[in-house]
């Protein structure tokens, strides 16, 4: 199973910006108790004078590690920190 989601940042400067992406999800789980789910970012930096079909000029890709799956209707903070 894959859920992803996608937003752009806000409250950028020259150096810093943040992003708060929310994925809603629903999984049938085979052991609820001991699953888990891995988390991972993709983060792209584009150009912004690139035209509609610019490519990013920077990208960065990281896998986060593992989580139990969180409890149904539940919130899962996770702070990331990127360089890119």
């Amino acid at each position: 199973m894959f859920e992803s989601a996608s937003v752009a940042a806000t409250g950028r400067t020259a150096t810093a910006a943040k992003c708060v992406v929310t994925i809603p999800y629903s999984w049938l789980l085979s052991s609820p108790a001991s699953d888990h789910v891995i988390l991972s970012v993709v983060v792209f930096a584009e150009n912004p004078t690139a035209g509609a079909f610019g490519q990013p000029t920077r990208t960065s890709s990281q896998t986060l590690g593992t989580i139990p799956v969180p409890v149904n209707g539940s919130t899962t903070p996770e702070a990331i920190s990127v360089t890119i």
